[in-house]
């Protein structure tokens, strides 16, 4: 029977970064730590979860783009996806769900995640309203990690919890990302819906940040509602700031945010 090869952490950390980062393959990987490129694919599929037969040399998109929360972009998606996603960890799969004339808003997602051309946003007919929805899934196990490491998971009551190790400085642009996913904005009010510990967390950053204001956090239509209405500019100006990227914003709603802050689209 054949020796385990057995690989220090900071072999196998070199391994992830060079996989994720580099974009090297499996046998130029273990053709640097001396063995075959089946124990480097076996060995980094058991310790990132996912399938060996999906685990191809080629990937259609950037698989790893969650693992790290390191800009305002990932900070973002990661906030639009606890809103407006949903994961399943079994199948390994990732779908968003959009009424269809936000669908140039996953466009923006492809790009930003480096999804090839067979990768695609869907037209459907929604099964209960009958109307255009549009429709993007990511299959793999490894963009399912990267989510549920920074604290989105299956369940829809479980998923929406605080997030998971984020930077301070991306911290408003994942809020951000849940008003764009699930929020409500308009000249007299804004609110939030989630899990009331996604609402309680996001109040106390706001009130935090913005000064905003501390009110009862409301239980309505099976899911919790924070609304803010002292110091609502503050907060707007804070979440939709003024050289905010725009391939990280709903034009729909940026339009609106900009309608009542006075500001120029740009």
């Amino acid at each position: 029977m054949p020796k385990k090869i057995i690989f220090t952490e900071d072999q196998i950390q070199e391994m992830i970064h060079l996989r994720q980062n580099e974009k090297w393959g499996f046998k130029k990987i273990g053709k640097k730590f001396n063995v075959s490129s089946q124990t480097v694919e076996r060995r980094l599929a058991s310790l990132l979860g996912t399938d060996l037969g999906k685990m191809s040399l080629k990937y259609s998109y950037d698989e790893y783009f969650f693992y790290d929360i390191d800009t305002a972009e990932k900070a973002y998606w990661l906030g639009f996806i606890t809103a407006d996603g949903y994961v399943n960890e079994d199948r390994k799969f990732v779908q968003i769900h959009l009424q269809w004339k936000d669908h140039l808003h996953l466009e923006k997602f492809r790009r930003c995640i480096c999804a090839e051309k067979r990768i695609v946003v869907k037209k459907r007919i929604h099964s209960i309203t009958h109307n255009y929805i549009a429709e993007l899934t990511m299959n793999g196990g490894i963009f399912v990690k990267g989510l549920t490491k920074h604290g989105v998971r299956q369940n829809k009551s479980a998923k929406e919890e605080p997030p998971i190790n984020i930077p301070d400085e991306f911290i408003r642009d994942y809020i951000r990302g849940l008003f764009d996913g699930d929020g409500h904005i308009d000249k007299k009010e804004i609110d939030l819906r989630g899990s009331y510990k996604l609402c309680k967390w996001a109040q106390k950053h706001l009130i935090d940040k913005c000064s905003a204001s501390k009110t009862k956090i409301q239980f309505d239509s099976n899911i919790y509602r924070v609304y803010f209405c002292k110091n609502r500019i503050n907060i707007l100006n804070y979440l939709y700031y003024e050289n905010v990227n725009k391939n990280i914003v709903l034009d729909r709603k940026y339009k609106t945010v900009c309608g009542i802050l006075d500001r120029k689209i740009m």
